[in-house]
């Protein structure tokens, strides 16, 4: 494996670390319904997200074979299927339990529409209410890659990222003051600066020398953000992003070869199913009645897991490695 496929792979890690607290928070492992461990996993989602997007974004440009078109339909063909196929299942056996239908049909067309993030409490059932963060998530895509070109060519392109930074943060905390938690949560100028804090890591790298000192800050990082969120609790869990989302950048920026906690075999294989995961984890809980109820939810994440792996490896990879080989090789790693 090369330097950077090394480099990627402990990028994996860090995705199964942010799941993993994700899933923990839904499950109650982290305080009943406190909030502030799922927000802290969903933190890192977007760190990662937006350095690994202007990543790809910039190397296509410059080899000349950038495309908005393929760019968005590789993100389809990566991220469609396994939620469409996700909700059927879902919703066939929410109707075969007889859960309640009102509204249904309105939280199945937000989320596939990606705009779960506007009505994020408008459904009764809350079956895709998760869905929020792959809102914000494609909204970033469908705006950041066309305002790309013109960031990087600014005298000055991280300091006018920093400047947009602070200000994501400073809108999030004004509107978590004036409107309460639930206005500020799920909107993308409130966690822009997750994002952009991963984009700016890739329009200029952080050369960190090499050493322990490289090793121990993922390790140290990693705890940092579990005791973040801890320390939140449901008062804070708003706000804990912003801490966390720099924890996050720091270990993006030292996710080097040579950090086993990152590069272990296990957590790479959490990081690897981590959508799938993701998507099936909360209605799973939810149809188990085992949402935030802590150990007595394990059965349910058993099969939440198993539900991953199997449409990740059978649905979701065959899919994305059919589409490559259709592709341009620039186009295919989208």
């Amino acid at each position: 494996m090369t330097h950077d496929g090394r480099r990627l792979a402990a990028l994996d890690g860090l995705r199964g670390v942010a799941v993993l607290m994700v899933v923990a928070d839904h499950a109650g492992f982290a305080g009943r319904g406190s909030g502030a461990m799922g927000a802290s996993g969903v933190a890192v989602f977007f760190v990662l997200s937006g350095y690994l997007i202007t990543r790809l974004v910039l190397a296509d440009r410059a080899r000349g074979a950038w495309s908005m078109r393929g760019f968005l339909l590789a993100r389809a063909v990566r991220l469609m299927p396994a939620l469409l196929v996700m909700e059927v299942l879902v919703v066939a056996l929410w109707v075969a339990v007889g859960g309640p239908t009102d509204g249904l049909a309105g939280e199945v067309a937000a989320s596939l529409t990606y705009t779960k993030n506007i009505f994020f409490m408008h459904f009764e059932s809350g079956l895709f209410q998760h869905t929020w963060s792959l809102a914000v998530e494609e909204q970033f895509y469908l705006l950041w890659p066309l305002a790309l070109p013109f960031v990087v060519k600014l005298r000055r392109p991280v300091f006018w990222l920093v400047v947009a930074i602070a200000a994501s943060m400073v809108t999030r905390v004004i509107v978590f003051v004036v409107a309460g938690a639930y206005a500020t949560y799920p909107t993308l100028p409130t966690n822009a600066f997750a994002l952009l804090l991963g984009s700016c890591l890739a329009i200029r790298p952080v050369r960190v020398p090499p050493g322990a000192y490289q090793r121990m800050v993922p390790v140290v990082g990693v705890a940092a953000m579990v005791l973040l969120a801890v320390a939140a609790g449901s008062t804070y869990f708003v706000l804990v992003p912003i801490p966390v989302s720099l924890v996050a950048a720091a270990v993006v920026a030292c996710a080097v070869p040579g950090v086993p906690l990152l590069e272990g075999a296990s957590l790479r294989f959490v990081g690897r199913i981590s959508y799938a995961l993701y998507l099936w984890h909360w209605p799973v809980l939810i149809l188990a009645g085992q949402k935030y109820s802590g150990w007595s939810s394990l059965p349910a994440l058993l099969v939440a897991f198993g539900l991953a792996t199997y449409f990740t490896l059978r649905v979701e990879e065959p899919l994305r490695l059919r589409w490559r080989a259709r592709q341009s090789p620039v186009v295919a790693h989208a």
